[in-house]
């Protein structure tokens, strides 16, 4: 039952962040979109003012279409990911699913990497499962090797005849005599037993190398969104500039167009990989049963 509501928790999880990412995604192509507007508004007054092409204007008009074209490709799979977790968890429609700061990564769980593998495998169900198997088998097997040997009973028994002018004592001794049955019934729960215990081992193994892959993949996720977010950072710096010298009339509209496409994929990059690291932060961190601890 532990394992069953454990599950459950993993698949909550996968289904909350997906449509946390698809929020994101909504919210990168809302601002390209404001974006895109805006740079259809400036070409529209420097036509006028005649001080642009009308190319220029078709091609900011045609990026604008662009973006709201993104914008509509966003917001339905942002209807549809939250309609998956509606439908499997219809308690949380009425939650407001939102990322903390995107500049913010979470702190690491606390304890050396060795220290929190083992905490990871004692913690896990399957584990416990494998180990509590084993400990009956070693059990059993001992049973059985102590029932191959000989277990005799003594009595003491006393009874009276013809109206108590007899009185009868006596002591009884029962031992029974090991058999080639009872051999065998004790080397099979000893197999049994080595049995469990390579199972538990391969338990161990594999829950450590599920470690190892979560633990890595975290540490790598936060490395990515640490540089994704300072290649946005300057990404927003030269687009700022490309549209301060656009303005100025120093640059054409394409070299503005590239920057601001080389943003948005920026942008949403910086976004996703903030994204998967809290994924990735939580999904260990449920694992090592600090959140959602429902064993209690």
């Amino acid at each position: 039952a532990q394992d069953a509501r454990h599950e459950t928790a993993r698949q909550l999880l996968a289904l909350w962040f997906a449509a946390l990412r698809a929020g994101q995604a909504r919210q990168a192509a809302q601002g390209n979109a404001d974006a895109a507007a805006e740079l259809a508004r400036i070409t529209e007054r420097r036509l006028r003012a005649g001080d642009a092409a009308r190319l220029e204007a078709e091609l900011a008009t045609a990026e604008q279409a662009r973006m709201q074209a993104a914008l509509a490709g966003a917001v339905a799979a942002q209807t549809s990911t939250r309609a998956d977790l509606c439908a499997r968890y219809p308690d949380l429609c009425l939650l407001i699913i939102t990322a903390s700061d995107a500049a913010t990564l979470p702190i690491l769980p606390s304890g050396s990497e060795t220290q929190l593998r083992l905490r990871y495998i004692e913690h896990s169900h399957e584990y416990l499962l494998a180990q509590s198997e084993e400990a009956l088998a070693l059990h059993q097997a001992h049973r059985m090797d102590i029932e191959r040997r000989p277990d005799p009973t003594v009595g003491v028994f006393a009874t009276s005849e013809r109206g108590g002018s007899e009185r009868i004592a006596g002591v009884s001794i029962s031992l029974p005599l090991g058999s080639v049955h009872r051999q065998s019934q004790a080397a099979a729960a000893l197999a049994d037993a080595a049995a469990a215990l390579s199972r538990r081992l391969a338990v161990e193994r594999r829950l450590g190398a599920e470690f190892d892959v979560l633990w890595s993949q975290l540490n790598g996720r936060r490395t990515a969104a640490t540089a994704q977010a300072r290649a946005a950072e300057l990404q927003r710096s030269a687009a700022d500039r490309a549209m301060r010298a656009y303005r100025a009339g120093e640059t054409g509209l394409a070299e503005l167009l590239s920057a601001h496409r080389v943003l948005a994929d920026a942008v949403l990059a910086e976004r996703m990989t903030h994204i998967d690291t809290l994924e990735s932060d939580s999904r260990l961190r449920l694992d090592l049963h600090e959140i959602w601890d429902f064993d209690d």
